[in-house]
């Protein structure tokens, strides 16, 4: 595998991509298409508001009528990919009803198109056919929309486990190949109708780059795990997916804007036999696009770190780090310190800037003592090929001490290049208050900006997810100068605009890495 930068972004990705076997994952884990329309879906949208909320936002409604109309114009095929919700499960609420009116909707335009539901399920989580099947049905009966024997279309319902590290945890609302909510929302009420809605960014994706969302989720729902639910005739059963709804499509939309996108997803771990870059286009286009990056990286992440599990992605973190060593600039909001009992969305963020901080200091001054990879930056081949490489773990160990002039050299360097701070949605705010209790605001996003030329939403966290193998995730980078500079002055300007002011500058005590 053999390729270096020079062309576009998304002509590297894909030129990458395309080698050592990897053609077989195209369109289904990377598509390339032209002639598409994004619209930006990013909620609260509370910039410079109070921090008490009452009623839910303009924009939170506004993501649920999108949901409802996407999904209430189907005519062939719409595929939901949801995740379960800990303690809670399937979606309910806004979310719910949001979706009985959409079946009602299809029913009354007297439309008969495949649905395909599938549920992510985490670990140590157990959902049962009859939990499905109930939710169905008081899905399609809420409010009286519709009675069950009403449904003249099939209902495919099914749950994702493929390992104890894996299962599904992309966010799909998709429909006919020409038509998709795609991001970071999960369809739960508590995380965005309430009073302390968290922040996400999803997009409604519209043109022939929807084709590979379904794709992707044809290939996933070929390893379900248990029984899979069919709604027929008014009737449950259980079905083999594999002989109906899975069959091949082609799609050909009409044009819908005159964007280009590439819609990139991961496979995880039990889809495919083995990891692979082109079963893993997500990370691989990550890691390339922060190898090409030439001014600056700009993320809106939950975090960079997660636990249980590995944390951090190593090598993930030696591309920002690389870049910065070549003087690009890189801006990161992560979320604040929520607590599990309010969704556990921890930003990490002095976890995550103690890591960068000794990564960016070990690799400069050569002094890491053990073996990784470090591809030269215009070696974008290199860089993709490390999305299926083992990474280094244990306790990073260096082969000697920072003497202090190195270690303020480094840090100034640093810290001229790194900004990293915890979510502000105004100024001096990062927190809700909830019956008079002050609660973090939350940060759900997967956000990151290249330049002022690209910029990807989706479901792919930074962070290893269990392992290397990661979940099975999805979403698209955008190309264009324009689209970009719109989603800049829209989402990232008024985030960083009140969290510029908290940035947390690097340390490093003592003489260590």
């Amino acid at each position: 595998m053999s390729a270096t930068t020079n062309g576009t972004l998304i002509d590297n990705v894909v030129d990458v991509l395309m080698q050592g076997g990897g053609a077989r994952y195209k369109n289904v884990t990377f598509g390339d298409t032209s002639g598409n329309k994004f619209t930006l879906l990013d909620t609260p949208r509370l910039w410079d508001q109070s921090a008490t909320v009452t009623v839910p936002s303009d924009a939170c409604m506004n993501l649920v009528l999108t949901i409802r109309k996407t999904a209430g114009s189907a005519t062939k095929l719409l595929d939901i990919s949801i995740l379960w919700m800990t303690g809670v499960g399937l979606p309910g609420g806004h979310f719910q009803l949001a979706l009985s009116q959409a079946f009602r909707d299809i029913s009354r335009a007297n439309q008969t198109p495949f649905v395909r539901i599938l549920v992510g399920v985490p670990t140590p989580v157990v959902v049962l056919d009859s939990d499905l099947e109930r939710w169905l049905q008081q899905t399609i009966e809420l409010n009286g929309n519709q009675r069950l024997a009403d449904v003249k279309f099939p209902i495919l319902i099914g749950r994702t486990h493929q390992s104890v590290s894996s299962w599904t945890h992309s966010k799909i609302v998709a429909v006919d190949g020409s038509r998709a909510v795609v991001g970071g929302h999960n369809l739960w009420e508590s995380a965005y109708i309430g009073s302390n809605p968290v922040h996400d960014v999803s997009g409604l994706i519209e043109g022939a780059a929807v084709g590979a969302a379904h794709k992707f989720l044809t290939l996933v729902w070929t390893k379900p795990f248990g029984n899979v639910i069919q709604l027929s005739r008014g009737k449950f059963g259980i079905s083999n997916p594999s002989r109906q709804g899975l069959q091949p499509r082609t799609w050909s939309p009409p044009l819908a804007g005159q964007t280009r996108m590439l819609a990139l997803g991961r496979l995880g771990d039990g889809v495919v036999d083995a990891l692979s870059v082109g079963s893993n286009a997500s990370v691989a286009a990550r890691l390339i696009a922060f190898a090409s990056a030439k001014r600056s990286i700009r993320m809106s992440q939950q975090s960079l770190y997660f636990s249980p599990g590995p944390g951090w992605d190593f090598y993930t973190l030696l591309a920002i780090v690389m870049a910065m060593l070549d003087g690009v600039n890189v801006e990161i909001v992560v979320s604040n310190e929520v607590p599990l009992a309010d969704g556990g969305y921890d930003g990490y963020l002095t976890t995550v800037l103690s890591w960068l901080t000794r990564l960016y200091v070990g690799h400069r001054l050569g002094i890491l003592a053990f073996p990784y990879s470090k591809p030269a930056r215009t070696d974008v081949a290199g860089w993709a090929t490390l999305a299926a490489a083992a990474r280094p773990g244990g306790t990073w160990v260096a082969s000697r001490s920072v003497t202090d002039a190195e270690r303020r050299t480094c840090l100034a360097d640093l810290n001229s290049h790194l900004s990293i701070a915890p979510l502000y949605f105004a100024a001096g705010i990062n927190y809700w208050n909830v019956s008079n209790v002050r609660k973090p605001a939350a940060n759900h996003a997967k956000v990151w900006i290249i330049d002022d030329t690209d910029f990807y939403v989706g479901s792919d966290n930074l962070y290893l997810s269990g392992s290397v193998h990661g979940l099975q995730e999805f979403g698209y980078l955008i190309e264009g100068a324009t689209e970009t500079g719109d989603f800049v002055t829209d989402y990232w300007d008024p985030l960083w605009k009140n969290s510029r002011n908290h940035v947390v500058p690097a340390t490093m005590p003592g003489h260590g890495v």
